[in-house]
């Protein structure tokens, strides 16, 4: 599994990951495209896919705030097929290639969820 950064050549397949969720989950996280969108627009944002191999599995979303002691899990998408893999689990614990913008090992991982 690595995690990629959005680039011209794949970031329609990570926008085509929104439509596969289950049924239901789309209420709970923003589709890939807005949050592509936001992260356009804000320069903490860390946005990459998630791979297995060559298939885009999923999204994640940092927020990097350097003045706070951790980091904030914004957005994490695992496309319809491919959950209950360990996908999610291990992108949240994956810090190795995320060039030095989060993940260091020094700074914790903050996150919120929707009930």
């Amino acid at each position: 599994m690595s995690l990629r950064p959005i680039t011209a050549t794949n970031v329609f397949d990570i926008i085509k990951l929104s439509p596969t969720l289950l049924h239901g989950q789309d209420k709970f996280v923003a589709a890939n495209a807005v949050s592509l969108a936001q992260a356009y627009t804000n320069a903490r944002a860390w946005p990459r896919g998630i791979y297995c191999n060559e298939a885009a599995v999923g999204f994640l979303m940092f927020d990097d705030d350097p003045s706070k002691p951790e980091y904030f899990l914004w957005r994490l998408i695992i496309g319809g097929e491919f959950q209950g893999k360990g996908y999610g689990r291990r992108a949240r614990r994956h810090d190795s290639g995320m060039d030095g913008a989060v993940g260091s090992g020094q700074r914790g991982l903050r996150r919120t969820s929707i009930r």
